[in-house]
C-alpha cells in the first residue's frame, strides 16, 4: 500500500509496535501549506542565498528559479578545468577540495515565497570510490522571506528529498509548491533523521567523510556527512533514496527506506576511506533506532 504524505495522517493503524519519533514524522498538524503557490513578486524585496553543495563537494552550476521555472537568479557557474577524483589515469596528486571551493552566491530581487535552488551538471569525487562522478541535478527548495536579506544553503541528497516533499504537499505539481510545504518538507526530513539534532539539513554544511578534513568537523557536520556517505554507498539506489519519504510513509515503507541506507553505510565502512573517526553504520544505526525504536533483541 503506497501512501503519500497528504496522507500521512490516515495511517496510524500501521504504526502499532513502533516506538521512538516515527509518530512525529507524520505530525503535520501544526504545519499548513499557506502561501501564495509559486511565490509572488514583491519590489522592494531584496535576498541573498549563500551556499555549498555536497555531494562530496560537488562542482556545480547553480541557479534559483520560482516554481514556475522562472529565473530569479544570474547563474553562478562552476570553474573551469577543474579536476576531480583521487584515482585518475596520471595518478596526479589531486588537493582535497574545500567548502570554499564550491561555494556560490546568488541574489534574488522583487520575490517572496518558495524557491528552488537547482545545481546542474554536478562534478565530485565520490565518497566511496574516489572516482570522479558526475550527477545531472541535486535541488534544494527554501523560501525567502518578505523581510528579504541574508540566507544559507547547503544543496545536498537530503535537501534533494526535501524537495520531493514539497512537490508531494503540492499534490505533485511544482508550481503549486508553497512556502507551508517547503517548511513541513524540511520538517519530515529533519524528523527522519532526528538522531542527528545538532545538524540543520538545511544549513549545516556536512563534512566530507572519506576527506582529511573531516576530523576536524563539529559533531553535527560529521553526523549529516556520514547520512550522505551511506547515500554514496547505495548509488544504485539514489532515486529511490531521493524520493522514498516523499512516496511511501507506511510503517514497512520507512523500514525499507533505512535498510537501503544502512547497505550503503556498510558499503562505504568497507571501502576504507572513512576519515571521521565514527562509522557510517553507527550513525544510520542511530537514525533508525530514533526513528523506529530499536531492534527487538532475539528471544
Amino acid at each position: 500500500m503506497l501512501v503519500s504524505i497528504r496522507n500521512a495522517a490516515g495511517i496510524g493503524a500501521m504504526m502499532i509496535g513502533l516506538t521512538g519519533c516515527y509518530e512525529d514524522l507524520f505530525e503535520f498538524d501544526g504545519l499548513s501549506d499557506e502561501g501564495t503557490p509559486g511565490g509572488e513578486v514583491v519590489p522592494g524585496v531584496s535576498a541573498t542565498i549563500d551556499g555549498v553543495v555536497v555531494k562530496g563537494f560537488a562542482y556545480c552550476d547553480v541557479i534559483a528559479r520560482d516554481p514556475q521555472g522562472t529565473a530569479l537568479s544570474d547563474t553562478s557557474f562552476k570553474p573551469a578545468g577543474i579536476v576531480v577524483g583521487q584515482d585518475n589515469a596520471f595518478n596526479e596528486v589531486i588537493p582535497q577540495p574545500t567548502a570554499a571551493d564550491v561555494a556560490f552566491t546568488l541574489t534574488i530581487e522583487d520575490y517572496v515565497g518558495p524557491v528552488i535552488v537547482e545545481a546542474t551538471d554536478c562534478t565530485y569525487e565520490d565518497e566511496t570510490t574516489s572516482f570522479a562522478a558526475e550527477i545531472p541535478m541535486l535541488r534544494a527548495v527554501i523560501n525567502i522571506p518578505e523581510a528579504g536579506g541574508n540566507l544559507d544553503l547547503s544543496v545536498t541528497p537530503l535537501t534533494e528529498a526535501a524537495y520531493h516533499i514539497a512537490v508531494a504537499r503540492a499534490d505533485g505539481v511544482v508550481q503549486g509548491m508553497t512556502s507551508g510545504g517547503v517548511d513541513a518538507a524540511y520538517r519530515l526530513v529533519t524528523n527522519a533523521f532526528a538522531a542527528g539534532d545538532a545538524f540543520d539539513p538545511m544549513t549545516t554544511v556536512p563534512a566530507v567523510a572519506s576527506l582529511d578534513t573531516s576530523a576536524g568537523a563539529t559533531e553535527g557536520e560529521i553526523f549529516y556527512g556520514l547520512v550522505l556517505a551511506a547515500f554514496s554507498g547505495a548509488a544504485d539506489r539514489r532515486d529511490e533514496l531521493f524520493t522514498g519519504l516523499a512516496d511511501d510513509l507506511t510503517s514497512e515503507g520507512l523500514r525499507n527506506y533505512y535498510e537501503i541506507l544502512q547497505g550503503g553505510a556498510a558499503t562505504f565502512d568497507a571501502s576504507q576511506r572513512n576519515r571521521t573517526g565514527r562509522a557510517a553504520s553507527e550513525v544510520i544505526g542511530e537514525v533508525v533506532e530514533a526513528a523506529l525504536g530499536p531492534v527487538p533483541s532475539a528471544p
